[in-house]
């Protein structure tokens, strides 16, 4: 949702399409190329994300320094009450309350 917020599916999966083809690796799988999203630190480290609103912008590479600093560490967060590892994530720009489908 950090992308895909009030925008279409569609236009959220070009827009990381994008960012993965410019920025990500190059990996192989199946015999085929596959770009991969970029690794924190390089999302932390673009001026303007690819087809982002301004608003937006913000909250990847907020995410990325989160990652780079341990605080999405799935180990970690399984550690915590449910309750604590949640108050964690919503403190990220873009992390809203979840709700179960």
């Amino acid at each position: 949702m950090i992308i895909g917020n009030r925008i279409s599916m569609t236009q959220a999966a070009r827009i990381k399409q994008r960012i993965a083809e410019r920025h990500g690796q190059v990996v192989e799988v199946g015999g085929h190329p596959l770009a991969s999203f970029p690794a924190p630190h390089v999302l932390a480290a673009l001026e303007q994300p690819l087809g982002l609103a301004p608003v937006k912008i913000d909250r990847p590479r907020s995410i990325a320094r989160a990652a780079e600093d341990g605080l999405l560490d799935a180990e970690s967060l399984r550690a915590m009450e449910p309750e604590q590892a949640l108050a964690r994530l919503q403190r990220l720009p873009g992390i809203g309350p979840f709700w179960p489908s």
